[in-house]
């Protein structure tokens, strides 16, 4: 969880509800903190009220993980889905245009839900996203370490899931970011998170077995 959002949930966690202005950091700019409210709202971490804004159910659950220590979350994986989905065509890559990851291209990737099938999941955020109709199997699964001048910046638990059939056609239906397919070459620019060609590297030599990955990256 990136610090912003855990300092959400840390100011929710002492009222009743807030204002977007009375939980915006000092010297966090609106649209990189409007990006990561929106975040913690799309896990149901928050909720928008008539008052502002106030911690659900599972918000409350998350502070007690934090216990007013932002060190305590950063230091807890993070659990998240990376969906990889391959054509003839190449890997569908995402291209984020927000902050924190403007410019950066990685994989699809959503948070686990409670009530389905981690593969139901997946099926369902890439028809939302790309239109594409397709079912998921798990290839693979790890921990990810990621610091900037030397502070823990994310630590995701991850599973890997696959998509190699599919029906449809991509379109772009996320704000957020854009989604193009790209040969393993294209992968190897500055502009890719340097998690996608280790995660890939794992998964072509695994030769279909389940792979692991334990590993630590520094922030680009």
């Amino acid at each position: 969880m990136h610090h912003i959002q855990r300092t959400i949930i840390t100011s929710l966690a002492h009222a009743d509800s807030l204002s977007f202005s009375d939980l915006q950091p000092e010297g966090v700019e609106n649209k990189l903190f409007n990006y990561h409210l929106k975040q913690t709202i799309s896990e149901r971490l928050v909720q928008k009220t008539p008052g502002g804004y106030s911690l659900t159910s599972v918000g409350r659950k998350m502070w007690l993980l934090v216990a007013d220590k932002y060190e305590s979350t950063a230091s807890r994986a993070y659990s998240v889905l990376f969906l990889l989905v391959h054509s003839s065509s190449g890997w569908l890559i995402c291209t984020r245009k927000t902050h924190p990851l403007l410019g950066k291209m990685g994989f699809l990737h959503c948070v686990p839900a409670s009530d389905q099938p981690i593969t139901v999941t997946a099926s369902e955020y890439l028809k939302s996203k790309t239109g594409l109709q397709g079912d998921f199997s798990v290839i693979g699964s790890g921990f990810l370490r990621i610091y900037e001048d030397e502070k823990l910046e994310s630590f995701t638990n991850f599973t890997a899931l696959l998509c190699d059939s599919f029906a449809g056609t991509l379109t772009q239906q996320d704000n957020h970011a854009a989604y193009s397919w790209h040969s393993m070459d294209e992968l190897s620019t500055n502009s890719v998170i340097k998690s996608v060609p280790r995660i890939l590297e794992e998964y072509k030599i695994s030769n279909g077995k389940l792979f692991y990955i334990d590993d630590t990256f520094t922030s680009q």
